[in-house]
């Protein structure tokens, strides 16, 4: 739809790439998505797929409890995933983002 829309390749790559912290190929299949890599590559990219992490329809969300919602919807590979992506934004950042208000 964003490529139908003519968003640049850059914005596409964000939506494409934002679901828990990237998706295999085999990921992709496992869920009924359509199978190619979804994992996410440059830094808005990683940014935006964790900020959709630890966001949930009822607020904020904790790492803790991010992870544990993919685990249960995803598998223990994907919420691993999850919890790398934090641990080098963290570091990007100079402090773990579950201090950020």
């Amino acid at each position: 739809m964003a490529s139908g829309l003519g968003l640049p390749p850059e914005i596409v790559n964000i939506i494409e790439r934002h679901i828990g912290a990237g998706l295999t190929a085999q990921d992709a299949r496992h869920l009924g998505l359509p199978v190619k890599d979804y994992i996410p590559l440059t830094l808005e990219e990683k940014i935006v797929a964790q900020a959709d992490n630890l966001i949930s329809a009822d607020g904020r969300l904790t790492l803790d409890a991010a992870i544990a919602d993919v685990a249960r919807r995803a598998g223990p590979e994907v919420a691993s995933r999850i919890r790398m992506l934090h641990e080098e934004l963290s570091q990007k950042c100079g402090m773990d983002l579950d201090e950020i208000r």
